[in-house]
């Protein structure tokens, strides 16, 4: 078995643990637990992805980073959000396996975040 093989298997499997991680996480906001197992997992990944010199894979979960890590103060605003970083990690599954995919990424501030801004009136 070659490394890329070993990183392919590795990475599924780790891919459903933070599918699951993420499931749990909508069920339970509020839990450091799932929160940080999901990060955790996400960089692991990350790190195995960038050993491997596999850099689109890399930069891919480096930005999902830096959008679950917009949530770590706002953990009851993630729930509303689950199905755009569940699609992230399918995105991350379609380009290990060297699939086709058309998930982007949003910009920042269009996650769906309780904003307790008033609207302004208008005249």
């Amino acid at each position: 078995m070659s490394f890329l093989n070993a990183f392919e298997q590795e990475a599924l499997e780790l891919l459903k643990e933070i599918e699951l991680g993420l499931v749990e996480l909508e069920k339970n906001p509020e839990s450091d637990e799932h929160y940080k197992k999901v990060y955790r997992l996400l960089k692991s990944l990350k790190g195995a992805a960038g050993m491997m010199g596999l850099d689109e894979i890399q930069e891919h979960l480096h930005r999902t980073l830096d959008k679950l890590n917009d949530f770590e103060n706002k953990k009851l605003e993630i729930k509303k959000n689950i199905k755009y970083f569940l699609s992230a990690i399918d995105h991350t599954d379609k380009l290990i396996q060297g699939k086709k995919s058309d998930f982007v990424f949003l910009e920042e501030g269009i996650l769906m975040m309780d904003s307790r801004r008033k609207k302004p009136k208008r005249h």
